[in-house]
C-alpha cells in the first residue's frame, strides 16, 4: 500500500509540473513601487518582450496602484499585447477597475496564447474613465506599479512613448 500511494503521488505532482508552464519573465517583488503614471488622464504605459523560443502564454500578472477601488467602479483598464512585427494586436482585455486590487496581481488569462521567438511584443495598458466624480471632490486615479532600478536594460517601461528607468511590475506564464 505505501508503495501504491507514492505512485499516485509522483503521479499526481508529475501531472501538475508537466501541464504549468513555467515563469517566463518576472519583476513583481515585494520592493515595488507606483510609477504614479495615472491611466486615467489619456497615458499609456507599454513595455516591449521577447521570448528565447514559441510559447503558449497562460497568464499575465500585473501590479496596480489603485487605491480606491470603490470609487473607480465605472472605470476600466485596457490591456493590449501587440507584435510590433507586424503591427497586429493579438490580444485585448478590459478589466474593470473595480475589480483590481491595490498592490496585489491581477490576473489576465491568456489562454495559450501564440508568441513567436523572432518577433517583438508589446504590453500596452490604457483606461477609460468613467463617471467625472470631480463635483464630490475625487478624481479618478489608476497606476502600475513599477521596479525600483531597470532590472530588464533591454525592455524598460516606455510612457507616452518616452523610455524610462525601470520596469512594469508583471509576471508572464
Amino acid at each position: 500500500r505505501p508503495l501504491v500511494l507514492l505512485l499516485i503521488i509522483f503521479l499526481y505532482i508529475y501531472a501538475y509540473t508537466a501541464t504549468t508552464n513555467p515563469v517566463l519573465y518576472n519583476n513583481i517583488s515585494k520592493t515595488n513601487i507606483s510609477s504614479e503614471c495615472d491611466l486615467l488622464s489619456d497615458n499609456t504605459v507599454s513595455q516591449d518582450l521577447n521570448f528565447d523560443k514559441n510559447y503558449k502564454l497562460n497568464e499575465l500578472k500585473v501590479v496596480f496602484d489603485n487605491s480606491n477601488p470603490s470609487k473607480n467602479n465605472f472605470c476600466s483598464v485596457v490591456i493590449e499585447i501587440n507584435n510590433t512585427k507586424t503591427n497586429e494586436n493579438i490580444f485585448t482585455k478590459r478589466v474593470g477597475c473595480s475589480m483590481i486590487a491595490d498592490g496585489d496581481a491581477t490576473l489576465i488569462k491568456l489562454n495559450k496564447l501564440e508568441v513567436n521567438a523572432q518577433d517583438t511584443y508589446e504590453i500596452k495598458f490604457t483606461a477609460m474613465n468613467g463617471v467625472d466624480q470631480s463635483i464630490i471632490g475625487y478624481k479618478n486615479s489608476i497606476s502600475l506599479y513599477r521596479t525600483n532600478e531597470l532590472n530588464d536594460k533591454l525592455h524598460p517601461a516606455i510612457e507616452n512613448g518616452l523610455k524610462k528607468d525601470y520596469n512594469l511590475s508583471i509576471m508572464i506564464r
